[in-house]
């Protein structure tokens, strides 16, 4: 039986994105980091939400996984491949105008990103090769793959309490592996071992994945009384601070905040999840606040737009350079993105429609 869809949780989805936009057009590094946290761990959220009473997924098998992963992501692979070769063609141009040479790393990165496979190489000029967004996607391959191990775990689970304590566990162990990292030293191999160990590479993301899905299952299973209205905007409030201030931290680079095991996952992932839960309970003023038409439709076109806003950024400062010799500022770059990137997607999602229909149309009559 099919749930329920929690809207305001489109309404998260949409917030990260505009943090990861605001991130990319210069106006907020910090966002960027916040808007991949919440990604991830509404990934997991949801993953358990929709498909907890699934038991057809406990049928583990590196095939079946392997088929469930694909499903999951199919929907944006298509628009992936797309935009890979918009870079690729970007790339070509810029060869053409003598500004850059064409090497063998080209089709090296091609075949990375065709197979999802670029978050696992430790080098920023692969991991975010091309369109670099794209990481994210391979990290998403894997967290869908290995989610059928978590979904059985959370189906045999007798007390709530038991996620509660895997959770914990779980964030200990990434702080531990992420402070291990800023002591480990692989010369030239990584440009920025700790950034890829704790903010790209999919098995170090597999923990804020699973206490997404701990977080899931928990919301699932909480007793039918939810907090009252007064007590959950409260809560809203708390965490809403509480982000505002490690965004602060983060883009000031305070104390700890400079840190980098610290600062592209563990500083968000406790308030990233408070604001999951709270989103999803929607009782208070704000969630319900922000769940609107607007947010709601943004939040729905989030998955394309995210792969579409890196090539609208990149052609529109080789644009607006060669014509006009002047740079954006970032709200206005910021701006025009979303308005851009959110038309293109719109035109993608039309004309997949047509193309989904007209398939369906021939399988029906051959």
């Amino acid at each position: 039986m099919q749930k329920k869809k929690i809207e305001s949780m489109q309404v998260l989805r949409a917030l990260a994105f505009i943090g990861v936009v605001l991130s990319h057009c210069g106006f907020n590094d910090s966002t960027g980091a916040w808007g991949v946290s919440i990604f991830i761990v509404m990934s997991g959220f949801l993953s358990v939400y929709n498909h907890f009473d699934d038991y057809t997924l406990t049928k583990i098998s590196v095939k079946e996984n392997m088929s469930f992963s694909i499903n999951k992501i199919l929907k944006l692979y298509l628009l992936h491949i797309l935009m890979t070769m918009v870079a690729v063609l970007q790339i070509i141009i810029s060869w053409i105008r003598g500004l850059s040479d064409l090497t063998g790393e080209l089709f090296a990165k091609l075949i990375l990103n065709v197979f999802l496979l670029q978050s696992w190489i430790p080098n920023n000029q692969w991991y975010c090769s091309l369109n670099s967004v794209a990481w994210f996607l391979s990290t998403c391959g894997f967290l869908y793959f290995i989610f059928p191990y978590i979904l059985k775990s959370l189906q045999l689970c007798e007390k709530r309490a038991e996620a509660i304590y895997a959770s914990i566990f779980v964030f200990f162990l990434q702080v531990v592996v992420a402070w291990m990292s800023s002591k480990v030293t692989i010369g030239d191999i990584s440009d920025n071992f700790e950034r890829w160990i704790t903010y790209i590479l999919p098995l170090y993301r597999m923990g804020d994945f699973i206490i997404g899905c701990n977080l899931g299952y928990l919301f699932l299973t909480k007793k039918a009384k939810n907090f009252g209205k007064i007590q959950t905007t409260i809560a809203e409030s708390i965490f809403i601070f509480l982000v505002m201030i490690t965004n602060y931290i983060y883009a000031n680079k305070i104390s700890v905040g400079s840190e980098q095991w610290i600062r592209y996952n563990i500083l968000f992932l406790p308030t990233t999840i408070g604001i999951v839960y709270l989103f999803a309970l929607n009782n208070g003023i704000f969630s319900k606040l922000l769940t609107n038409r607007v947010s709601i439709y943004v939040g729905n076109r989030s998955g394309y737009a995210f792969l579409i806003h890196l090539m609208v950024i990149s052609y529109m400062d080789v644009l607006v350079w060669h014509f006009f010799n002047i740079s954006l500022s970032p709200i206005i770059k910021t701006i025009v993105v979303l308005l851009l990137t959110l038309l293109l997607t719109e035109i993608y999602v039309k004309i997949e429609n047509v193309l989904k229909n007209k398939i369906r149309y021939n399988r029906f009559f051959r």
